[in-house]
């Protein structure tokens, strides 16, 4: 059968056939979980999510033209709710915490360089959802091709600093992006899409072009 027939039948009363549903999607959902989340546990929750959710609203599915779209819709939903839900988490971890405001000088990173620093072979940056920021201060840097790689990580403060993957395809645009996967491996992520949206613990390389 098609998974055409087994949408058919469960939507008309068949409850069965959803395990043939599952059986179908869970493997492409995960595939895609596992891009966006940073390891299983987390990807299988969501993904089962998933099912949940169109279970729980079967009598609203008869409209939906592309059932695939849908689900891949959900899950990225599901895996962006869970993002903010982490930097809520995060951010009231702090409560009832006495904290102290130190405040200390800064430069850009054009100015630090200036009649220094020819070239900077590799560029680590690590500050907690202002990475974006750093880049701007290294506009001529950048310009000239002065910066060879560039890695940094993106996570819930990036949601919080509003520090978007589209401002970082814009300010690289002259870089090709890899997501540095737990073994070490590479993954490009190729041109931007708003599927890469997500606010998750990820590191990232940029390579100059």
């Amino acid at each position: 059968k098609h998974i055409d027939d087994y949408l058919t039948e469960w939507l008309t009363g068949n409850d069965l056939a959803f395990n043939s549903i599952i059986d179908h999607y869970y493997p492409r959902l995960m595939a895609a979980g596992q891009k966006m989340l940073p390891n299983k546990e987390d990807a299988e929750e969501l993904v089962m999510n998933v099912f949940l959710k169109i279970w729980q609203h079967k009598d609203q599915l008869s409209h939906v033209l592309k059932f695939d779209n849908y689900l891949f819709g959900i899950l990225r939903q599901q895996i962006v709710r869970n993002a903010r839900k982490n930097v809520l988490e995060t951010v009231f971890d702090f409560n009832g915490t006495n904290l102290t405001v130190e405040r200390c000088p800064s430069i850009t990173l054009d100015k630090y360089c200036e009649g220094k620093i020819a070239e900077v072979d590799f560029l680590k940056i690590d500050i907690e959802g202002h990475e974006l920021a750093a880049l701007e201060g290294a506009t001529e840097l950048l310009k000239d091709g002065r910066i060879k790689l560039i890695q940094f990580e993106f996570n819930e403060f990036n949601l919080q600093s509003k520090s978007t993957f589209l401002r970082f395809y814009e300010t690289l645009k002259n870089f090709t992006f890899y997501r540095i996967m737990p073994n070490g491996s590479l993954t490009p992520m190729g041109p931007y899409d708003s599927s890469l949206e997500i606010y998750r613990y990820q590191n990232i390389l940029c390579v100059l072009q």
